[in-house]
């Protein structure tokens, strides 16, 4: 509540974000700094370990990502380049985005209509549930879940959606 306070009483030249995403009011404070401020300097502290939300920090379009494992130079270097209008990310997050660009174009090859059904999934809907909101049958919801399961590779739905955020394909709401 309290920074949601401040970054409607002022607008600072940078942000500095500590993002513990286990909690959503960190990406929620985000959400709000680029509608209230959208030309806001964003830098953001995360955890070395959260891979889906590095992710989702880039889909935000937060001006710089270091590690908490980063040293004081990292630090320095990150704000240097947002000052001066670049983006920042650290080696470990390079590397990560490498990495799912790797995966991504693997990915790719989702029609719009199997990413519809992919997200629907992730949020917990069943191919019942799935079909009538997108107005088709049961059976067609069950032949693109068939198909997305094959295409990443998984076993069941929950590890689909985990390498569907954990690739940048879709996001936690």
């Amino acid at each position: 509540k309290e920074a949601l306070l401040w970054i409607n009483a002022k607008k600072f030249a940078v942000y500095v974000l500590d993002a513990d995403f286990a909690q959503d009011r960190n990406v929620h404070i985000i959400k709000v700094l680029r509608k209230k401020h959208p030309d806001a300097l964003i830098l953001v502290h995360v955890r070395h370990d959260r891979m889906w939300s590095l992710n989702y920090l880039i889909s935000l379009k937060v001006n710089a990502i270091i590690s908490k494992r980063s040293s004081p130079e990292v630090f320095k270097e990150a704000l240097a380049d947002v000052l001066n209008g670049k983006s920042f990310y650290c080696t470990f997050v390079n590397q990560f985005i490498r990495s799912i660009r790797t995966k991504r174009k693997h990915y790719e090859a989702l029609t719009d209509r199997e990413r519809e059904i992919l997200q629907s999934i992730a949020k917990g809907l069943s191919s019942v549930q799935i079909a009538s909101l997108l107005h088709i049958s049961e059976n067609t919801v069950e032949t693109h879940r068939k198909q997305l399961m094959a295409k990443f590779q998984a076993k069941n739905a929950i590890e689909m959606t985990m390498k569907a955020v954990s690739s940048g394909i879709i996001y936690p709401d």
